[in-house]
């Protein structure tokens, strides 16, 4: 799909993966239109923390820091 970036979610970051409730509560085609925004300093896993939106039909459900 032109323009659709995809990219795994980076392992190494202190905040937890959020990709299989999204999925599991919305849906794989909801998860492909969602995406994360990881804050925080990268040495200091337990200081990270990441804000979810995710996009259904163009309208963002949901947007949270984790």
């Amino acid at each position: 799909m032109p323009g659709v970036v995809t990219a795994a979610y980076p392992a190494d970051l202190g905040a937890p993966d959020p990709r299989p409730w999204i999925t599991a509560e919305c849906g794989k085609l909801v998860t492909r239109d969602s995406y994360i925004i990881v804050s925080g300093p990268p040495d200091s896993l337990a200081l990270q923390g990441e804000f979810v939106f995710i996009d259904r039909a163009g309208h963002v459900l949901l947007c949270f820091a984790y």
